[in-house]
């Protein structure tokens, strides 16, 4: 049956009662428990509050209870969006137990759960509203959605481990769902804000009900001249040319985007159409000279952009057992950069065509790369009801990717480096790739005497290019005793090789690998949990302890095959990309929030952790044993609160062979020989929340990070002397930092309450 003929039997079907969103509170009581946020000036602790009774589905085809759901989870609410004044993803990660964000050496920021990392974050799958944001050329999403801007997110929600058998490849450590906002209000919302980076942007929310129609819509823009660091060597020192650059230079982490989502609802129909695009200078870890004429060139510009479209059509329940849905989507993904790599003139110092001189380029070295990918698919499934308490969902999914074009223009020979006219590099012209996938899953849900749940299932993905790939998963959740959860989960995962990976050849240091299998990876996890309103039961009016969250977990997991860069070729020549080894990561997660008398909340959470290479013992590069997060939010009025909280990250050991500093004499610091040192972020936030003036609301945030100047770096890593792939310093972060936003807000309740919603 094609798409058309089941979209006529959907539409047919459609005067059925539509069923209730998988996120809707369960109950009216679960909005009496948001009304008893108030004594909080309406926030919620870190989610403590308003979830204890809400229905998440992006653990699980079954919509569960957060305490009920089959995966280790974390959200982050909009009160805790507003209340620590989060503005991109990226910010709001570091505070989820166990995970970590670092600037990679291409200048994107790296998504670390559980202590497994990589470049493009390619083992954690990004959502927006479901669909995914991972794009085929890098398997990541963080090119892109690093610094995707919070103002029209509802929640974020957090998965740390194997979530393949729900979402397929690259659900490998974690997944990441962005909610966005959906209100029973005609609300209008523009946002402004500014911070010492120079960074200026603005956006507009808008959300309006027509009858039975509900539209929602946002565009932000922003543009921020980055941190003004400094990297002091690059890549080049030492050489036989002074000239080439050894004095310090501006790290280029100026950045632009543009953001848009329009959402469309209408009984059976739901419609997302988003846009995302950053532009932003290269990065100076592998490529630049950091010279005064360096500065002379046109700025380099690297810009991606990603398109999506994704459509669902449901029904109600048919037959009183049968929940259907469809749905379709495509992606397209493109990279363009326009980099001078060196500084005019350039002279290298080396006779590389063997005509008895050192090359010389009069315009410096310039490098162009453009790559366009598309992603294209539908999935049908559906959950049936077999009996009380049972539910066995099942769906196909049939996905095509492409990469439609991608080429590289430069002024030199990408295997000699000698000098040549500004034209197509051969090896760097990829021809079209088309990748086909079919899935298909089950998955049974069964709650059992209300007193324990059991989940199973199972994900087969064919890739045309690799084979098969088995996904399964099992869960038990218990509850022995009232606010006690115990969980205890296994699932396997796999990443697939991207397009990049395969193919790519990176001026002249890496190069893909057509042969590259999966990586695949095992994890065992438990986890014990507490939830309870007035712990400690006395007859005062206000408790001291008012509500009490406490969770525990531990998890094991094995990496097989992990793609890793390879020996160099000949001994001498680029590397290879490869499949090698075994990598075990296991270590506990600590997650405890309490409230306080009315307004005053507290938060600790952290992760102790072992990431290690399974055959020689040593620990996984650039990964911290110990994270921990505390902080603590107190509310002067219902409508000011004032935030306090400190993040912390332990020792980073180095790449296997890195050798920072010691070629060039500089060495300051011998500890960071070996290590990267810790850092503690301190930061503070003052918000000023639903601040009415008639018709109008305001919301103001004001935030500090890194209160304490420290000095924090991220690591340049494979420095082994001259010439070598990155700097032989280490990347700074940016040191203390403030900014403000300011919300106006104008809403107007629409003609049915959000209790009625809820009931409907």
């Amino acid at each position: 049956m094609g798409p058309l003929p089941l979209l006529f039997v959907f539409m047919a079907a459609a005067d059925e009662p539509a069923s209730a969103p998988a996120s809707a509170p369960a109950s009216e009581s679960a909005l009496d428990d948001a009304a008893l946020d108030a004594a909080f000036g309406g926030e919620g602790l870190l989610g403590t509050l308003e979830e204890e009774k809400q229905l998440f589905q992006t653990a699980s085809k079954t919509a569960t209870t957060l305490d009920e759901t089959p995966a280790i989870i974390t959200v982050l609410t909009r009160d805790d969006i507003r209340r620590l004044g989060l503005r991109t993803l990226a910010e709001a990660l570091p505070l989820v137990p166990g995970v970590s964000v670092a600037l990679s050496n291409t200048g994107e920021r790296r998504f670390n759960f559980r202590g497994r990392n990589s470049i493009a974050s390619e083992g954690v799958k990004v959502l927006v509203d479901g669909h995914s944001m991972n794009e085929p050329s890098t398997s990541g999403a963080t090119r892109v959605f690093d610094t995707y801007p919070l103002q029209h997110v509802e929640r974020i929600e957090i998965i740390r481990g194997p979530g393949s058998a729900l979402y397929g490849a690259n659900a490998f450590t974690g997944v990441i769902n962005l909610v966005t906002r959906k209100t029973d209000k005609m609300s209008y919302e523009i946002m402004g804000q500014a911070d010492s980076l120079l960074t200026f942007g603005a956006g507009i929310h808008a959300s309006q009900e027509l009858g039975p129609v509900h539209l929602s819509a946002f565009v932000g823009a922003s543009t921020s001249q980055g941190s003004r660091q400094s990297i002091a060597q690059d890549r080049f020192s030492g050489t036989a040319d002074a000239a080439q650059g050894i004095s310090p230079a501006p790290a280029d982490t100026r950045e632009r985007r543009i953001d848009g989502l329009v959402r469309f609802d209408y009984k059976y129909v739901e419609v997302g159409v988003g846009f995302s695009g950053k532009g932003r200078g290269d990065f100076a870890g592998v490529d630049f000279v950091l010279t005064g004429a360096q500065r002379a060139n046109p700025p380099a510009e690297q810009q991606f952009a990603q398109a999506f479209v994704d459509a669902v059509f449901k029904t109600g329940t048919l037959f009183e057992r049968v929940t259907p849905q469809l749905r379709f989507y495509f992606d397209q993904f493109t990279q363009n950069e326009d980099v001078h790599l060196t500084p005019a003139p350039f002279r290298i110092g080396r006779d590389l065509d063997g005509d008895g001189r050192d090359e010389i380029w009069p315009e410096g070295r310039r490098r162009k790369r453009f790559a366009r990918t598309m992603n294209i698919g539908g999935e049908l499934s559906s959950s049936f009801v077999l009996f009380k308490g049972n539910t066995l969902s099942a769906g196909y999914v049939h996905e095509f990717q492409r990469q439609l074009e991608a080429y590289q223009d430069a002024n030199f020979d990408v295997e000699s480096g000698a000098v040549t006219p500004f034209q197509r590099q051969a090896p760097h012209t990829q021809p079209s790739y088309d990748r086909e996938i079919v899935a298909g899953y089950l998955e049974d849900y069964w709650k059992i005497f209300d007193i324990a749940a059991v989940t199973g299932g199972l994900r087969i993905d064919y890739y045309r290019d690799f084979g098969l790939a088995f996904s399964p998963r099992a869960a038990v959740v218990v509850q022995p005793l009232d606010g006690f959860y115990l969980k205890a989960l296994y699932g396997r995962a796999f990443r697939a090789p991207s397009f990049t990976e395969l193919f790519a050849r990176r001026e002249p240091a890496v190069i893909g690998n057509p042969t590259l299998r999966p990586e695949i990876l095992n994890t065992v996890e438990g986890q014990v949990s507490f939830r309870r309103k007035n712990p400690f039961k006395d007859d005062r009016k206000t408790p001291i302890v008012d509500k009490l969250f406490a969770q525990a977990t531990y998890y094991w997991t094995q990496i097989d095959d992990p793609i890793v860069v390879g020996d160099q070729i000949g001994g001498s020549g680029p590397r290879r990309l490869t499949n090698l080894g075994r990598a075990v990561l296991q270590g506990a997660e600590i997650d405890l929030r309490l409230s306080f008398i009315e307004r005053l909340g507290f938060v600790a959470n952290g992760s102790f952790r072992s990431s290690r290479n399974a055959q020689t013992g040593q620990r996984l590069s650039e990964v911290a044993d110990v994270l921990f997060n505390v902080g603590a939010n107190f509310w002067i009025f219902p409508w000011l609160g004032v935030d306090v909280g400190l993040v912390f990250e332990g020792e980073r050991s180095r790449f296997p062979g890195d050798n920072p500093l010691r070629a060039t004499g500089a060495l300051t610091n011998p500890d960071r020989l070996q290590r990267i040192p810790a850092v503690a972020d301190l930061r503070a936030s003052i918000t000023m929340k639903d601040f009415k003036l008639g018709p109008l609301e305001f919301d103001v945030s004001i935030i500090g990070r890194n209160l304490t100047n420290q000095k924090q770096f991220d690591p340049s890593p494979l420095y082994t002397g001259p010439g070598s792939l990155t700097t032989p310093l280490d990347y700074p972060r940016p040191g203390i930092y403030a900014g403000g936003t300011l919300t106006l807000r104008f809403a107007r309740e629409a003609k049915s309450s959000s209790a009625e919603a809820a009931i409907k």
